[in-house]
């Protein structure tokens, strides 16, 4: 069986080595006094397969998403939270051509992060689907400025089969990543077609 207990270590010492970690200021829904922490756990236990985070340069997007890996890594492994978190950088897909081999290279050490033990992308995606993980893609615009549009329509299509069954996934990025509504509109019907 696969063994995630390095990637549970290395999830929170992700946190601890980012500068974020010693002066982190907690990021808000627009209009709202919800924490986006907050607003994190009630999807969590909503039926909702995925969760677009947008915000802006510099907002700390990335700070929140190690902050949430950290806590619920911690939460995890006192048995209070059911799915194992992984956080997975989007800024290397341009270079992996496919959801599968950033998936592979991410979960095998490849990039320099925490290797899996007896890793297997087929029995991986068989657990997404059946709600072992909680997965944290951020940088979809990093990404997409490496692709022309059909290229990063085809990525989301290709990424499809993270967003099926009981999975569940926080996309991050930046709202500048579209080049038009319209190219918004059709990546995230696609996902909202997969993940109902």
């Amino acid at each position: 069986m696969m063994n995630f207990s390095y990637v549970l270590e290395d999830n929170i010492a992700s946190w601890k080595t980012h500068e974020s970690s010693k002066n982190y200021m907690a990021s808000y829904v627009f209009d709202t006094q919800t924490t986006l922490f907050d607003f994190t756990k009630l999807w969590l236990s909503s039926d909702t397969n995925v969760l677009i985070v947008y915000g802006g340069y510099g907002i700390g997007k990335t700070s929140f998403s190690l902050n949430l890996l950290n806590h619920l890594t911690a939460q995890y492994q006192r048995g209070t939270f059911a799915r194992i978190p992984i956080r997975i950088a989007l800024g290397d897909l341009f270079h992996r051509h496919d959801t599968k081999s950033l998936i592979c290279a991410a979960l095998q050490g490849n990039d320099g992060g925490a290797n899996v033990v007896n890793f297997t992308y087929n029995l991986f995606i068989q657990l997404v689907h059946q709600g072992h993980f909680l997965l944290i893609l951020d940088g979809f615009d990093e990404m997409r400025h490496a692709m022309d549009v059909q290229s990063f329509d085809d990525t989301f299509s290709d990424m499809a089969c993270l967003f099926e069954g009981k999975s569940k996934v926080v996309l991050l990025g930046r709202p500048d990543s579209f080049f038009s509504d319209d190219e918004e509109d059709r990546v995230f019907e696609s996902i909202q077609r997969v993940g109902s």
